[in-house]
This record gives structure tokens, sequence and C-alpha cells, in this order.
């Protein structure tokens, strides 16, 4: 099971997106779109992605907490690394501060079992 700080805010999205990370297809990128310091910086994400709408297409936001609290945000599944890398040339100038970066979803998933904080 993936850490959840005591009555974590962001439990169900956390649980969600390691329920993501562990069924998505290994064959499939995703976007490492940040790292966040705060939980409160997840909360302002959402806002911008909600105000983006159509543009992210219904990309959904996945959050990992790691080991030091920080919380890594993965944007979604793409089919491939070309479709990842037209996606985060239509994000804001904003999101792409923050260097997004598209890898393999078997990477990603390694990185998880990694350097997320679990229990159980």
């Amino acid at each position: 099971y993936p850490y959840l700080k005591k009555e974590d805010p962001l439990a169900d999205k956390i649980i969600a997106a390691h329920i993501w990370i562990e069924t998505s297809d290994d064959e499939h990128f995703t976007i490492q779109l940040m790292m966040l310091s705060h939980d409160d910086g997840y909360a302002t994400l959402e806002k911008d992605l909600a105000a983006l709408g159509g543009q992210i297409g219904g990309k959904r936001p996945n959050v990992v907490r790691l080991r030091d609290d920080r919380l890594l945000i993965y944007l979604d599944e793409f089919a491939s690394q070309k479709e990842a890398e037209t996606f985060i040339g239509r994000l804001p100038a904003t999101l792409k501060s923050n260097q997004p970066l598209v890898i393999p979803l078997k990477q990603a998933r390694t990185r998880v079992h990694r350097t997320a904080r679990v229990s159980g």
C-alpha cells in the first residue's frame, strides 16, 4: 500500500495513482510533470489543470508521495512518446517551466517502487 499521512487529504488520489502505476501498460509513456514540496501545492496544481480544461484533454494528474513527503506528479498515460511530447508542447509556459519529462511507464513504476513511501 502507498504511504499515507495520518488522515492524509490526498489519500484517494495517492491510492488511485498506485493502482494506475501498477496496472498501466509497460509499453506506454507518462509525463513526469513536476515535484511538489507541499501538499497545498497540489491543490493549486489541480486548479491550474482544471482551468486548462480542453487544453489538456482531460488528462489526469497522478500523485505519488515520496519518502521525504514531496509529491511526484505524473500526468496520465500516452500510447507513444511522440504523443506525450506533443502534449507537452501544448502545455502553458507555467507548467513547461517545471521541465516536464516523458518517461516510459515501466520506468515510472520502477521509480515509484524505489522512492515512494509505502506501508503494510
